[in-house]
């Protein structure tokens, strides 16, 4: 009887082993280990929560600079590299200047500006209003006078100087001044003008000078 029993529970066992798909009846059923993710890790999710951390605070930064950038103007005005303007030295200057005489150039009046500015001689000077001579050379060195000379831009062959003629102007400072009118066929250019004039005060022929009248100034600017 008792083998009978233990046949027939061996048995049901056996059908409820295989029911539960039991490898070894006799034995406690095995369990089956799964691997944790690496969300279930909590050691390996660690790191990686700090470097994703990392990214969203280099990512703020970057955001940050680039809006403060662009809040900033480049300013793109261009450097001034242009030299700078040095004052003016005047190197003659006087308006209706008359002179001692009533013959040649003594019967004319004077009017004259020029100047000196960065190396670079402009003005003007006219007789009676007739002749207008654009200065574009002076010599300023000579001892005791200032020689300006130009181009004749408005004239008359009845007076002193035509258009296009190169006229010199001498001034010898004394008291009373005096002054020279000059003008040579030959001069080329106002560089040679200013060559083939006298370079020394005693080179100078006095009767070639008409003094001015009293009254009457030129103020003139020598020296280097």
């Amino acid at each position: 009887m008792s083998t009978d029993l233990e046949r027939r529970l061996r048995e049901a066992l056996l059908q409820d082993a295989e029911r539960a798909r039991l490898v070894n009846p006799n034995e406690p059923r095995a369990v089956q280990l799964r691997p944790m993710s690496d969300d279930q890790h909590p050691h390996r999710s660690a790191p990686k929560l700090v470097a994703a951390a990392a990214v969203v605070v280099v990512l703020a930064l970057l955001v940050g600079a680039l809006a403060r950038r662009g809040d900033q103007t480049v300013d793109t005005t261009p450097l001034d590299t242009q030299p700078p303007v040095l004052p003016g030295r005047t190197l003659a200057r006087g308006e209706d200047v008359e002179f001692v005489g009533n013959e040649g150039f003594a019967a004319q009046t004077l009017s004259i500006e020029v100047e000196e500015r960065n190396g670079e001689v402009t003005g003007v000077f006219s007789v009676s209003g007739i002749v207008v001579v654009r200065v574009e050379c002076a010599d300023t060195d000579t001892d005791g006078v200032v020689i300006v000379g130009g181009t004749v831009t408005e004239g008359s062959p009845d007076h002193v100087g035509d258009v296009g003629d190169l006229l010199s102007l001498t001034i010898r400072e004394g008291d009373p001044d005096r002054v020279n009118i000059g003008y040579d066929p030959s001069w080329g250019s106002c560089a040679e003008l200013l060559e083939t004039l006298p370079h020394t005060h005693g080179d100078f022929n006095e009767s070639d000078f008409v003094a001015v009248e009293a009254g009457s100034d030129i103020e003139t600017g020598t020296g280097g």
